[in-house]
């Protein structure tokens, strides 16, 4: 998986506004495929009364929040992660279809608690996410050379300094 921008993505105000939106998207598909994904779920595993239930929902966006922050500071490895976690709760899911009664209702939000977290893998995979993270990843690393090179002038500054009066005094 290459992460270079290639000579055909625009560049400007709009490609970042693309980026940010298809971001958008995805991260509130991702929120709601969580959410869903792990209610229905618990409800067919597990007799848990609505306070666990929120608990668990709670953690599990925590989760979700810090691992997209990490996406939103240009982490490669993160986007890898909530993919990871999004095949995770297709797979955690599944058996969960089974085990409902096959009415219209139900197959409704099963089909919806499928689609939005597919749809989110698909977005991370699209060219325009990845080269939104390299955007990302990018100022990121250029911020961090800023502030490294204002500590070095800081230091050499403060170095001029003492030297300055170290010959005032002698």
């Amino acid at each position: 998986m290459s992460h270079d921008i290639t000579k055909d993505e625009s560049v400007g105000l709009f490609s970042y506004a693309k980026g940010m939106s298809i971001f958008l998207m995805a991260s509130l598909l991702m929120t709601v495929s969580i959410a869903l994904i792990l209610s229905f779920s618990m409800h067919e595993y597990f007799s848990l009364s609505p306070e666990i239930m929120l608990v668990i929902l709670c953690f599990a966006t925590i989760y979700f929040f810090v691992v997209n922050f990490r996406v939103v500071r240009g982490s490669f490895r993160a986007v890898k992660i909530l993919k990871y976690t999004l095949y995770i709760l297709i797979v955690f899911f599944l058996p969960s279809i089974f085990m409902r009664s096959f009415e219209i209702t139900s197959i409704v939000v099963n089909f919806i608690c499928l689609t939005f977290p597919i749809l989110s893998i698909l977005i991370i995979q699209s060219s325009i996410y990845l080269v939104f993270v390299k955007k990302q990843h990018d100022a990121v690393q250029n911020w961090k050379n800023i502030q490294a090179e204002a500590v070095v002038a800081q230091q050499r500054e403060s170095a001029e300094v003492i030297d300055a009066s170290k010959d005032s005094i002698n």
